[in-house]
């Protein structure tokens, strides 16, 4: 059976200034790989550095723009959402004013003046 020596005594092996419940992102080997590249001056860079940088710098830009053009649409779509729920609010206000107005027109004609 385990016993504890001293039982005041408390451990953590974790990864200092760590926050709980975080995971560190881990980073993709074609991203490391650029990063390592960038560090170097271009004249230091062979040919196919040069060519694996620019594609990877491309593929970012063309993912960064597929991003925000998805996040323009689906704000977009959300302002229509909240224009036609505008929309249907008044539309029912209109109604039940029209049915107080219809209303106070039958009592104001059966009255005599």
């Amino acid at each position: 059976m385990w016993k504890y020596n001293n039982a005041d005594e408390l451990y953590h092996y974790g990864v200092l200034g760590m926050r709980w419940g975080k995971r560190k992102t881990r980073m993709s080997q074609d991203a490391k790989e650029a990063k390592s590249i960038k560090k170097k001056k271009v004249s230091e860079m062979s040919n196919a550095e040069l060519r694996k940088l620019n594609e990877r710098q491309n593929l970012e830009s063309q993912h960064r723009n597929l991003s925000s053009q998805r996040n323009l649409g689906k704000k977009a779509v959300q302002s229509f959402i909240g224009v036609a729920g505008t929309i249907v609010a008044v539309e029912g206000a209109a109604k039940t004013y029209k049915r107080v107005a219809d209303f106070a027109v039958k009592k104001i004609g059966k009255t005599k003046v």
